[in-house]
């Protein structure tokens, strides 16, 4: 959400220019472990990384202006299924009572907390019969990076580019987690 007036300050003149009013953007935000910091936090030793923030607000307004130019009918069809065995919940109750979140591998772990959403949303959009582009839909927290040092799309991304070489390169995914607040990946 800090992005969001530089957001509008770095792309505004660009999408004012074909006559984009702002209420007509949707931005959606996604939660990663494996991304670039935007804000700098020294109590963390986290700092700003400048160069990728206004790399990424320019391209959002280009995503933007090109969405705008590309716009055409199409088609939403929806579906969804259950993806077991991705994911699980990551709070436990320990034998005295107490919680304790990524208690997995514990001995003293009395009951997982609770079970996650398995179902995977997908809104598809189809132009003369071909899908073009989907919203997807998946509660499971995006921090699959571990303790490797870098930036990361994390599954999100990966899912993208599978779909892009299934259905090709124009092929559009917008990703919206899910429910995770406790719901991390197996493997």
């Amino acid at each position: 959400l800090a992005l969001l007036p530089d957001m509008f300050t770095t792309g505004v003149k660009q999408i004012d220019e074909w006559g984009i009013l702002p209420e007509n953007v949707c931005i959606c935000s996604n939660h990663t472990h494996s991304g670039a910091p935007v804000l700098s936090n020294p109590e963390i030793e986290c700092y700003e990384d400048a160069t990728y923030k206004d790399v990424f607000l320019r391209l959002c307004a280009d995503s933007i202006i090109l969405a705008y130019k590309r716009l055409d009918d199409a088609t939403a069809k929806f579906g969804s299924c259950d993806v077991e065995g991705i994911a699980f919940n990551r709070t436990f109750i320990l034998n005295d009572g107490t919680y304790v979140t990524h208690g997995r591998f514990r001995t003293d772990v009395k009951e997982q907390l609770g079970g996650v959403d398995t179902e995977l949303g997908v809104l598809v959009f189809e132009r003369d019969g071909k899908p073009i582009g989907a919203i997807t839909c998946y509660g499971c927290h995006q921090c699959c990076m571990g303790p490797i040092k870098g930036y990361s799309g994390d599954y999100s991304s990966i899912m993208s580019k599978k779909l892009k070489e299934y259905y090709g390169q124009d092929f559009v995914n917008v990703f919206i987690i899910g429910c995770c607040g406790d719901v991390n990946h197996h493997n």
